[in-house]
């Protein structure tokens, strides 16, 4: 048996998730050596920031330009009132996000059609929490190109909506977002943002990171709208 490249710390952290993990050591190691990147800081990115460190996820990119806003600190966990108006990037740095994995790379800047390309560079999951539907459709277009998977989600008040994407049919998984966009209206100021609803999808979208990361059972793309309100998690677009 070859010897770990895990630490002696990195297995005793992670050794009843290695029990888990298909397969075992192998599987946290593939996890130690992945790149994903995270697009915005908003609740739902902070929450699968939080479950990808806890997992062991070796290297992340967070990229977000925009600043604190007080009404939306209910759902980002990672900040607090003193941290109002500053940089999201700059805070997460304050509050020792560097600490939590040397290998996290927050980058003050705005994904665009431009950039994407370079920003993306090697990462096997681009997570795009989602603020414009275009970029989410470019995004799967560039998913086709580069071979990436490309999960993420948005979620307002009670309600919202995750799924992953691995070039499968992509013109029907580009409907079936843009209809789920526009029927539950992300980004209503009108709307609440709370941590519970950021948190579960967040969770989701990490679950479905993690399993990609690790090819277990060969991840198809897939979209499931969430309603807490009556407890429902409907699928939309079914692994096939």
């Amino acid at each position: 048996m070859k010897p770990s490249i895990l630490s002696p710390g990195e297995l005793k952290q992670f050794s009843r998730q290695i029990k888990a993990l298909e397969p075992g050591i192998e599987g946290q190691e593939k996890l130690k050596y992945s790149e994903v990147i995270i697009n915005g800081m908003d609740g739902i990115g902070i929450a699968v920031l939080r479950c990808l460190l806890a997992a062991g996820i070796g290297r992340i990119k967070i990229i977000d330009n925009r600043t604190v806003n007080e009404d939306m600190l209910p759902s980002q966990t990672l900040f607090g009132m003193n941290d109002y108006g500053k940089l999201r990037t700059l805070a997460a740095r304050q509050n020792n996000i560097d600490g939590l994995n040397k290998n996290v790379t927050v980058l003050n800047t705005v994904m665009t059609s431009d950039n994407v390309d370079r920003l993306i560079g090697n990462a096997k999951v681009v997570i795009e929490i989602l603020q414009s539907n275009q970029l989410a459709l470019n995004l799967i277009d560039l998913a086709d190109k580069k071979g990436f998977y490309l999960a993420g989600g948005f979620g307002i008040d009670w309600k919202g909506a995750y799924g992953i994407y691995c070039g499968n049919n992509k013109e029907k998984y580009k409907e079936t977002v843009t209809s789920l966009f526009q029927h539950l209206h992300p980004y209503d100021n009108e709307q609440a943002y709370f941590s519970f609803i950021s948190n579960i999808i967040g969770g989701a979208i990490a679950g479905k990171t993690i399993k990609a990361l690790l090819n277990i059972g060969k991840e198809q793309s897939s979209l499931y709208e969430v309603n807490m309100l009556d407890f429902k998690i409907i699928p939309h677009l079914g692994n096939y």
